[in-house]
């Protein structure tokens, strides 16, 4: 079934029935003036065509008007069924319905012509006229009903063409119709499968929901507590520091109780922070300047950085905060008045290849004394490096010189 073709011949619309009866009219008027000129001989084409006498006049436009009484009525049919949304093959509905309406149409003439030769030119009864007419009467009603008898046959086969395409397109619309409801089905299917799996993921994202509060719940537990061992730790370490007055332990009690509010100042960070396993390294060291100057207040510490969006990974973050804690908090200026102050410059920064460095600048060019020796025994020293070798997987290097000591750190920011 040609699809395309249906649908076009379905838009196309029908004849004019009435010009096609003009034309069969114009076909008849032809045929009429070559019959007068080739069997009677009555002049020439254009006289018959236009000049016929009164009679063959009369008879031409007698059969002019049933054709086209003829092919009114049947356009009047038609607009009847568009009027009332009806297919032309409804209103004629049997099979050969417009062609005994045309031959009826010719009885009519033929009665008319019967009644006109007795009325008019009184050639005998009316029932003689209509059984056994004088053969040119007869010739003229034969030509004049083969016309009409032609007209109802071309009307039947447009008739029959379009009750064709219309039974065609109805079987079209029928299959379509059934794709339609069986693809209609399975989206509805497939629609009750998505709603379900969407019930089964908000059900899934609730309990997930339910397991993070819970998690988050114990998290803050776990902070608490920490936090709370943190504290009593440091101030055991304070208690422990005022006991020990000038004692040589003092600077390593001092160290300690450093790593510890470094410790709590990482973990509040960390538990604060909203990205799971990052630090945003800018409050963290300011934070952690902030306390250390606070408790070193022999230090004057200026820091630099050249992007305040610097993120650390949390394996990094806790060594590097411990890291910078320990170069700050370092002895400086040993043997010197209490008035004098360790001048520290802390330049940290990220590079576009993934790479950060560090670099502390302090005016005392024996500052750490022994870190660049990697045999170093002094403990300080040791657990510098171990920070940077091991969980940081960097480089240390010092450069001294009059000016002072210059400690560069380099190591790759994990994703």
């Amino acid at each position: 079934m040609d699809i395309q073709k249906i649908l076009k011949m379905k838009k196309k619309p029908l004849h004019n029935f009435i010009w096609t009866g003009v034309i069969f009219s114009v076909f008849y008027w032809i045929l009429e003036s070559v019959r007068d000129v080739i069997a009677f001989e009555r002049g020439t084409i254009l006289e018959r065509l236009f000049m016929p006498d009164t009679l063959s006049l009369w008879l031409r436009l007698l059969v002019v008007f049933i054709i086209l009484l003829f092919s009114t009525y049947t356009q009047s049919m038609r607009k009847k069924a568009e009027s009332e949304n009806r297919s032309i093959s409804d209103i004629f509905s049997q099979k050969n319905r417009v062609i005994w309406i045309g031959i009826i149409f010719g009885v009519v003439y033929w009665i008319l012509e019967a009644l006109r030769d007795v009325v008019v030119f009184e050639k005998g009864s009316f029932i003689k006229q209509v059984f056994t007419p004088d053969p040119f009467g007869f010739w003229m009603r034969i030509l004049a009903i083969a016309i009409l008898i032609l007209l109802s046959i071309y009307f039947k086969q447009l008739i029959d063409e379009r009750r064709q395409l219309e039974s065609e397109f109805k079987q079209l619309r029928a299959e379509l119709a059934k794709e339609a409801d069986e693809e209609i089905k399975k989206l509805n299917r497939e629609i009750e499968d998505i709603h379900r799996k969407l019930q089964s993921c908000e059900w899934n994202v609730r309990e997930q929901k339910e397991v993070i509060r819970q998690k988050e719940s114990m998290l803050g537990q776990m902070h608490h507590h920490f936090k709370t061992s943190l504290q009593h730790l440091s101030t055991m370490m304070d208690l422990k520091i005022a006991d020990s007055g000038e004692s040589p332990h003092k600077p390593v009690l001092d160290e300690i109780r450093t790593h510890l509010n470094t410790l709590t100042l990482l973990h509040s960070q960390i538990y604060q922070s909203n990205l799971f396993g990052q630090i945003f390294l800018d409050k963290l060291i300011r934070d952690l300047m902030s306390y250390l100057t606070h408790v070193y207040r022999h230090k004057k510490v200026e820091l630099l950085m050249d992007n305040q969006e610097i993120q650390l990974h949390l394996q990094q973050a806790v060594p590097f905060g411990l890291l910078t804690s320990a170069l700050i908090a370092a002895p400086g200026h040993s043997g010197e008045g209490n008035d004098s102050k360790d001048k520290i410059q802390l330049f940290i920064k990220e590079s576009s290849d993934s790479q950060f460095s560090v670099k502390l600048r302090h005016d005392n060019q024996n500052y750490l004394n022994g870190l660049e020796n990697k045999k170093d025994d002094n403990s300080m020293n040791k657990w510098i490096r171990g920070i940077v070798d091991d969980q940081l997987k960097g480089n240390l290097w010092l450069v001294r010189s009059q000016a002072g000591t210059e400690i560069n750190i380099e190591f790759d920011i994990k994703g």
